[in-house]
């Protein structure tokens, strides 16, 4: 989903959500008998607008959770004997919503998501990986593979300060 839309929408209901408070128009208006005090003189500002913005986000929160949904699938199967590169992506509440991208000789070859196994074939050789995108790329793994030798990542979030920088790390096996 694109984060422009996001942020767009998210901006636009912000507005509806006032202009419904202010113009005392449904949801808005249901609400406001809900927070009213002093005899339906006077209500709460905040939760109800608050309550009607969240209202209209309710659309956006549903389909971002069913295209979560659908991106769910098994972990890959690794067939021994085959050459390739296995990354392992550790489960973790912090950008658990997030897929990262995989790139492979500098090619973006898929996503991994939280908790996730990935397997991509790959030529024997020298080959190089990375993961994520922008600020947040690790560094560079370079591996090179004979012909049915498997290399195997495993992908950890490093903090700084506010910042999450992914840590691509050989796995020992």
């Amino acid at each position: 989903m694109s984060r422009i839309f996001v942020l767009s929408y998210t901006f636009i209901t912000a507005a509806l959500a006032g202009f419904f408070t202010i113009m005392h128009i449904q949801p808005a208006l249901f609400f406001m008998n809900i927070f009213t005090t002093s005899n339906g003189r006077e209500y709460y500002v905040a939760p109800v607008f608050l309550l009607s913005w969240l209202l209209f986000l309710l659309p956006i929160f549903v389909i971002m959770i069913i295209a979560r949904l659908m991106r769910l699938k098994a972990n890959d199967e690794i067939h021994p004997g085959r050459t390739g590169i296995a990354i392992t992506r550790k489960k973790a509440f912090q950008s658990a919503m997030v897929a990262i991208p995989i790139f492979i000789n500098d090619e973006k070859v898929g996503i991994i998501d939280n908790g996730k196994t990935r397997f991509f074939e790959v030529r024997s050789g020298s080959t190089t990986v990375k993961v994520g995108s922008g600020k947040q790329t690790s560094d560079e793994q370079q591996v090179i593979l004979a012909l049915g030798e498997q290399a195997r990542f495993q992908i950890e979030y490093s903090t700084d300060g506010v910042r999450i920088k992914w840590v691509l790390s050989p796995l020992n096996t």
